[in-house]
């Protein structure tokens, strides 16, 4: 049976889009439980190493990063749907996850063929949320310096450190474009995080309660 308490909550964007902010504020405003996506992966990745998926920091190559991507997609579908269906695991509560970004053409029409022999559609079950973050070098570098909080892991970078890294994340950012028209072609709810980010959390907390 579905969880009838609302619908749950993925959350999906790049780094520093600020996936973990609003995950953490849906949790204390809402009261969602948080369900960790990498210690999942990293237990995939345990359990079944003849996948020969590589980790985060273990990835070199566009190949690498494909094949993670294809082998862990299937693993998240039955996770999300699973906690879905069966709210007892969380106490009854709904849950929100953030997602770096994964093969959405593929985990979508895999959610509605898991909950379909349960006659759940996806969209009853979940709100998609995709964040943008499509902000200059220096507008990133100046959002880091006002919103990164003691969880960052930037807080503590050197001004340098966080220039390189925002020189990275903006060429990384200009490349995934075409992630934001499958998010579109999904129906996700897209939000623009390079602006005044508290207001837009504050939006989407809203939207969250209305949608569910």
């Amino acid at each position: 049976m579905l969880n009838h308490n609302g619908k749950n909550v993925l959350i999906f964007g790049s780094s520093r889009a600020g996936k973990t902010t609003l995950t953490r504020r849906i949790n204390k405003e809402l009261g969602y439980n948080i369900a960790g996506v990498n210690y999942y992966v990293d237990a995939v990745i345990k359990a079944y190493p003849q996948l020969q998926i590589k980790q985060h920091g273990e990835i070199q190559c566009v190949d690498d990063f494909m094949h993670t991507i294809a082998s862990v997609t299937p693993f998240l579908a039955h996770s999300f749907c699973a906690m879905a269906r069966n709210s007892y695991a969380l106490n009854g509560k709904k849950f929100v996850a953030e997602i770096e970004i994964f093969d959405i053409d593929k985990l979508m029409p895999l959610m509605d063929e898991i909950l379909k022999p349960a006659g759940i559609k996806k969209e009853d079950a979940f709100i998609f949320i995709a964040l943008a973050n499509i902000a200059t070098k220096d507008e990133l570098y100046n959002n880091l310096k006002k919103h990164d909080t003691e969880h960052d892991w930037t807080k503590n970078s050197t001004d340098e450190e966080l220039k390189q890294f925002c020189e990275l994340h903006h060429k990384d950012a200009e490349g995934m474009k075409w992630q934001y028209e499958i998010f579109k072609k999904h129906n996700f709810k897209i939000y623009n995080t390079s602006g005044n980010r508290n207001q837009i959390f504050d939006k989407i907390i809203e939207d969250v309660k209305f949608l569910t």
